[in-house]
């Protein structure tokens, strides 16, 4: 059943080529069917499933919203869907971005956008006087667009701590105030955008 482009041909008479058209209708047939409703069903037309062969990504032009599977770019062992939109950069969308290491500080964007970030922070505090605390920056960290909403406890004490939230929260850290002078280590959980 090998499609044929060539047929039929003007020259052709039909009696001398039905059985290459009937060969290419049917070559059409098992194309459409792959991953389509069929011919004549109740949902004929429509995509049964979608699937996208693992390649490069591809280039974009426009307007166009381009979907395509390629390697995840974070731990490069496993197909995950990007799309590229208005021909600008590439966007994951099964695939966040990381870096782990659950004992001590890490992040991570999930696709949606929100980011979380955790880690451990220590400053010389003096008594019911605000210290700020820094999340974790670099070159390779993202920095929240907003004030996240911030979990912390104390990671080396068992005094009291207490939060000031009246704006003392934003993108790229958190005042504490304690009930003692010293050196506090604190673990931090930090979820935004």
């Amino acid at each position: 059943m090998a499609y044929n482009e060539n047929k039929p041909q003007a020259t052709d008479q039909l009696k001398n080529s039905q059985d290459d058209i009937l060969q290419n209708f049917q070559a059409i047939k098992t194309v459409i069917d792959i991953n389509h409703e069929t011919f004549g069903a109740a949902g004929q037309g429509k995509h049964t499933k979608v699937d996208l062969p693992r390649g490069l990504a591809p280039v974009a032009a426009g307007n166009d919203l381009t979907l395509f599977n390629m390697l995840g770019v974070v731990l490069n062992t496993e197909s995950h869907l990007f799309a590229i939109r208005n021909g600008g950069g590439i966007n994951s969308i099964t695939e966040g971005t990381a870096n782990v290491d659950a004992t001590s500080a890490g992040w991570y964007r999930f696709p949606s956008g929100s980011l979380v970030k955790w880690g451990t922070n220590t400053q010389a505090t003096v008594a019911t006087v605000a210290k700020t605390f820094v999340f974790d920056v670099s070159a390779n960290i993202p920095v929240f667009a907003t004030a996240p909403i911030v979990f912390a406890m104390p990671a080396n004490a068992t005094e009291n701590v207490t939060f000031n939230l009246n704006n003392t929260v934003t993108t790229t850290g958190f005042n504490i105030k304690t009930s003692a002078t010293g050196n506090l280590l604190v673990a931090y959980f930090a979820i935004g955008t």
